[in-house]
């Protein structure tokens, strides 16, 4: 018996095609993006250890403290607090700090700030939730769209990092986050 499977182009309708174009410029429209470039780049970065034999029951909860040197940026750039309308994060990677190891083990990654007047409250900036599998040594998270401003109130932040395993841990993992954020200006 011969069998062949034939791939073609969808032949929709245009007009089946208009609703869902238009729902992709609300959620554009809607999701708190704006067209505003930062005006500077703000590093921050938080070293930990993974302990090994974690299980996929477990859930590690580290709270570290960093620096986020957002009045140094200002200085170093001109500008004062009032130019500045929000602070954004951009981009953060994931990876191990001494050699390269495999961090397939890990399933979900979050990390907050601390708010520094309530320490009960943590703002969400990076996430990833799945992780897919296969073997990576570093895993680029996904920024939040959260505005930081309000919380940086010194140079320093108090981080709150949230791993779930797919996997028992494999042995004690020396990590590093670094993190970047934008400052975007007052249009």
């Amino acid at each position: 018996m011969n069998m062949q499977i034939l791939l073609s182009p969808s032949r929709r309708p245009a007009s089946l095609l208009l609703p869902v174009v238009g729902l992709l410029f609300c959620l554009h429209m809607f999701s708190g993006c704006t067209s505003g470039d930062p005006l500077f780049e703000i590093r921050s970065d938080t070293n930990f250890i993974i302990p090994a034999g974690l299980n996929t029951l477990n859930i590690l909860g580290v709270t570290t403290d960093a620096i986020l040197p957002y009045q140094a940026q200002l200085d170093a750039n001109g500008v004062r607090d009032e130019d500045i309308e929000r602070v954004v994060p951009i981009r953060a990677l994931f990876t191990s700090r001494i050699d390269p190891r495999d961090l397939e083990f890990i399933e979900v990654i979050e990390i907050r700030i601390v708010d520094p007047t309530d320490p009960e409250l943590a703002t969400e900036v990076f996430h990833f939730d799945p992780i897919p599998l296969g073997r990576k040594t570093e895993i680029e998270l996904i920024p939040s769209l959260p505005n930081i401003k309000s919380l940086l109130t010194t140079n320093n932040v108090q981080y709150e990092i949230e791993l779930t395993f797919r996997q028992i841990t494999p042995a004690n993992i020396d990590i590093r986050v670094d993190m970047v954020y934008g400052a975007v200006p007052v249009n």
